[in-house]
């Protein structure tokens, strides 16, 4: 009875943190999501959601102990685990980030055949993150065989931008004219993905296509002008942009 009286107290407080969240108000979220875990405190749900606001406010020390503490409920271990891994990859700590999707994995064959989980993200989107995260260590072989397991497992992890892009790099240093179709789809796919439409460029440019390649950089310019990471490119090979020669 005690349990349903908290949690019926704490409810309204979660409402107005989710519908801050859906406006980007994450120190309103936060605010109230504290509110709520007081009047509720053995409940992994709104731990976990006070977990994901703190690492969407950078306070990365603060969700990882949140995300900690969610991990005792047994049911919600897996996505703690998956907010561990998460944060680390916010910090750019790629090794402890990729330990941690090792992690993920683990418990997820732990409990593959377990009725009533609840699994916050599939064994394929861990296993493309596993892959991102060794490419970023130098696991070139490790990265190769997760991203092939993550392709396998699931259809939809070949569509996302990150596994894209991954793609696209293993592709592009031995045949940059696949990378380029690869990555020309990807731009139909996601349009305002200005890192894929800046990869096509770099993939057209290696393709030899020096006009093609240009038009993909006045694109970018004119999405974000001033660029600096195209102008760089431009100068380096002499693009014409606009009236005048970057060069």
């Amino acid at each position: 009875m005690m349990k349903q009286i908290r949690r019926r107290l704490a409810r309204p407080f979660r409402n107005r943190a989710r519908a801050a969240q859906a406006r980007g108000l994450w120190a309103d979220a936060l605010s109230n999501l504290k509110k709520a875990a007081a009047l509720d405190t053995a409940n992994p749900a709104i731990l976990l959601q006070l977990a994901n606001t703190q690492a969407e406010l950078a306070q990365f020390d603060q969700a990882e102990a949140t995300f900690r503490f969610a991990s005792h409920f047994p049911l919600f271990a897996i996505r703690a685990a998956v907010g561990l891994a998460g944060v680390a990859e916010r910090r750019e700590d790629w090794a402890t980030a990729s330990q941690r999707w090792e992690v993920v994995l683990q418990l997820m064959a732990q409990k593959e055949n377990t009725p009533g989980d609840d699994l916050s993200v599939t064994p394929a989107y861990a296993l493309m993150h596993s892959a991102l995260c060794r490419e970023k260590i130098g696991d070139g072989t490790g990265a190769n065989r997760d991203l092939g397991l993550a392709l396998a497992l699931g259809a939809k992890v070949r569509h996302l931008p990150e596994a894209i892009l991954m793609r696209a790099r293993i592709l592009g240093g031995a045949d940059p004219h696949a990378a380029r179709r690869l990555l020309r789809a990807a731009v139909e796919r996601h349009p305002k993905n200005r890192t894929i439409r800046f990869e096509l460029m770099v993939a057209t440019l290696r393709a030899g296509d020096r006009i093609a390649a240009t038009r993909h950089a006045q694109i970018l310019l004119d999405l974000s002008p001033g660029d600096s990471g195209v102008l760089a490119v431009a100068r380096e090979h002499s693009l014409v942009l606009g009236p005048e020669i970057v060069g």
